[in-house]
């Protein structure tokens, strides 16, 4: 039982989008799919105490074919830099636009697709992974999501965050305009958003924005409020916790298996 890695090309630094899938042992007929979207200077992969691995693996373990995918960057090894991620961050992604981050979700979501063509997929994007969900689900995409899950992802940053608005990526955003107009012709049947109270880089308001602007009747909208957690959902009150992280679970997981079949591991 594993996981097996999977590359398209990228369109940036080392021109690769690494990909993560259940392995033939693992995965599971027909059932539906989430694909996870890792926030700006992000990392999504199955090494010991990544986050969306862990996430990926507790949907595995409750029958949801979790996928991954890791954007393209200049340099993938942190250790050199120690704790010092936003010089990692700075030199990993000198450079790249928000455009070129974006194909590179798009490549990852169009080859997930290819690998699991008979299941229902949900996008579950972390900050700017979430802006990433909303625009693919908005685009004139092959096969539309069931459904979105964003983890704070919202309008527009607080005034305490706007410092980071000059790093790579985040200073090509597209205008606040264009993704009020994406976001009003989502296409999907279900929307569930979170946000943690600690958040210091989106507001309440900013994050039940995008809900309110989904055109989803109120009943297919879901928008939940998680006491202590931060941005990154890996605090709960200022303390390292995978609570935040359960509390989502049992919100999501019963929504997506919703009318799916019990079927086994082939």
């Amino acid at each position: 039982m594993g996981w097996l890695e999977i590359t398209e090309k990228g369109r940036y630094g080392d021109k690769v989008v690494r990909i993560f899938i259940p392995d033939k042992t693992t995965r599971i007929s027909r059932g539906p799919v989430i694909i996870l979207m890792h926030g700006v200077h992000g990392c999504a992969n199955v090494e010991v105490g990544n986050k969306y691995g862990q996430i990926a693996q507790l949907l595995l373990n409750k029958g949801i074919n979790a996928t991954m995918i890791e954007t393209s960057r200049a340099y993938r090894d942190m250790k050199p830099y120690g704790d010092d991620r936003t010089t990692w961050a700075l030199e990993a992604f000198k450079g790249k636009t928000f455009e070129e981050d974006h194909a590179d979700n798009i490549v990852g979501v169009s080859r997930i697709q290819e690998e699991f063509p008979n299941s229902d997929h949900w996008l579950w994007g972390f900050s700017l992974g979430g802006i990433h969900a909303i625009l693919i689900a908005s685009e004139n995409i092959p096969k539309k999501p069931q459904g979105l899950i964003l983890s704070g992802s919202g309008i527009n940053v607080t005034k305490e965050a706007e410092g980071a608005l000059k790093l790579p990526i985040l200073d090509t955003m597209p205008p606040q305009k264009a993704l009020k107009e994406a976001t009003m012709k989502v296409s999907t049947q279900k929307l569930i958003s979170f946000w943690g109270t600690e958040d210091n880089v989106f507001s309440k308001e900013s994050c039940r924005a995008i809900v309110d602007l989904v055109p989803l009747p109120p009943e297919n909208k879901d928008f939940h409020v998680i006491e202590g957690a931060d941005h990154s959902f890996r605090l709960m009150r200022g303390e390292q916790s995978i609570e935040p992280i359960k509390v989502m679970l049992d919100i999501v997981v019963p929504h997506v298996l919703q009318g799916q079949g019990t079927e086994k591991p082939i």
